[in-house]
């Protein structure tokens, strides 16, 4: 069967591991091949991908060889010659980019975990992310890029372009100032909040100093975080549900007393935009004493307004499950 062929069958009965073609190219091919007469074997998984990682691994050092040759001539030659040189060299330098950052996908799937998604990505997506994943080479980039390529091949729609076009915008500044905010937020279902805090503590952020205040308006202004004076857990129309607040495996549970208190029992409180939250699950998220701190702070709060609270611990098992 020609490379045609192979792939033919993959984009019928593998949609994920085809996704993953549209991007790298043809030289993959062979690894599909091997599965021409058991469509089952055109599953995407962590095994696969290592055996993936492999191969673009091989076509690395062949880039990296080819750039060499052509820097050489850029060295030595003058010209139209050397300028097809250099732009062969920058265009290398790209698919060099694009492969590393494709390398780290298996990096965001579980050990078990197979990937089933039956759509197609579609093809502005992928040249959206060939653009970003090309041009941008920090490596705290390519894991952002190649955590929401992870997403993308799991369910198709999980990352938009206004998500990507925010990994693009990033610096490494605001994205070490974003993840040291994920970090301390509390969860309150999807979304991340944290209390009012002096706006001129200082915070060492990547051998640093940063203010609150400075972290708020350069995340507000990439819209991340919603700093507005509404923000307040409002638990007046849930009646005797309870709601629950979470960091790690400490969780807040709590329902507001009576309907007769007055909306000055309301909690305040800073929340991450719809965006901030998308973004905030392409970081990996670590406990640390301050998300300790804000955690207290709610259930101060909580008691001192009277809500009937009280706090849980998670199951380590539902935690290993949804993760910190």
């Amino acid at each position: 069967m020609d490379d045609q062929g192979a792939l033919a069958l993959v984009q019928k009965y593998g949609k994920p591991l085809y996704n993953i073609l549209k991007i790298t190219g043809p030289f993959l091919l062979s690894q599909s091949k091997t599965a021409v007469e058991n469509y089952s074997d055109f599953k995407l998984n962590k095994v696969r991908l290592e055996a993936i990682s492999i191969l673009l691994q091989e076509e690395a050092k062949k880039i990296v060889e080819d750039r060499s040759r052509l820097r050489e001539i850029i060295m030595n030659t003058t010209g139209l010659e050397r300028i097809r040189a250099q732009n062969d060299y920058n265009l290398l330098t790209k698919e060099l980019n694009k492969l590393s950052t494709v390398d780290r996908v298996k990096d965001f799937i579980g050990d078990n975990e197979l990937i089933e998604n039956d759509k197609e990505i579609e093809d502005s997506w992928i040249d959206k992310f060939n653009q970003l994943a090309s041009s941008l080479n920090e490596e705290w980039r390519k894991k952002l890029l190649a955590n929401a390529f992870a997403l993308e091949l799991k369910k198709s729609g999980s990352v938009n372009f206004i998500m990507l076009n925010c990994i693009a915008s990033f610096d490494e500044k605001t994205f070490r100032m974003f993840g040291f905010l994920i970090n301390a937020s509390i969860r309150m279902y999807e979304v991340n909040i944290f209390p009012s805090d002096d706006g001129k503590r200082a915070f060492d952020i990547n051998g640093e100093k940063h203010t609150l205040n400075e972290i708020i308006y350069r995340l507000s202004h990439l819209n991340l975080l919603n700093t507005s004076s509404e923000g307040y857990i409002d638990l007046r129309n849930q009646g005797e549900k309870e709601t629950y607040l979470r960091y790690g495996r400490r969780v807040l549970k709590m329902r507001y007393p009576d309907l007769t208190v007055p909306p000055v029992h309301l909690i305040r409180m800073n929340y991450f935009t719809s965006l901030g939250n998308d973004i905030a699950k392409l970081y990996a998220r670590n406990i640390n004493a301050l998300g300790n701190e804000y955690f207290d702070v709610f259930l101060r709060e909580a008691k001192n307004k009277q809500y009937i609270y009280s706090e849980i611990e998670l199951p380590e098992e539902l935690h290993e499950e949804l993760g910190n």
